[in-house]
């Protein structure tokens, strides 16, 4: 997924210190540990905001999350329910990213 670039003069979201899935294909972290679409990490504030800002990670109960999960094969039946009747329902179509 493709992140749409901001302009210098755009204002950035602070992200809470928290859990977050990633939705990118993959992500090193400051302790060199690599994440995949669908992990569930554990961020500092810096990180949090540093990704939530590049649209790379959204809030695990997010619609954007179900989906990241259920891609790469970590989803729970809930999430590959909740994808299919999103994915009939043309939601993605709808919405742009979080």
């Amino acid at each position: 997924m493709a992140a749409q670039q901001r302009r210098s003069w755009e204002l950035k979201k602070l992200w809470p210190a928290g859990q977050y899935t990633l939705l990118v294909e993959s992500y090193s972290a400051e302790d060199q540990v690599t994440y995949s679409k669908g992990d569930t990490l554990a961020l500092n504030q810096w990180e949090a905001t540093r990704l939530g800002n590049e649209g790379d990670i959204a809030s695990p109960s997010s619609m954007y999350a179900v989906r990241a999960r259920t891609e790469s094969g970590r989803g729970t039946m809930r999430d590959e329910y909740l994808y299919r009747m999103w994915e009939l329902s043309g939601a993605w179509e709808e919405r742009g990213r979080p």
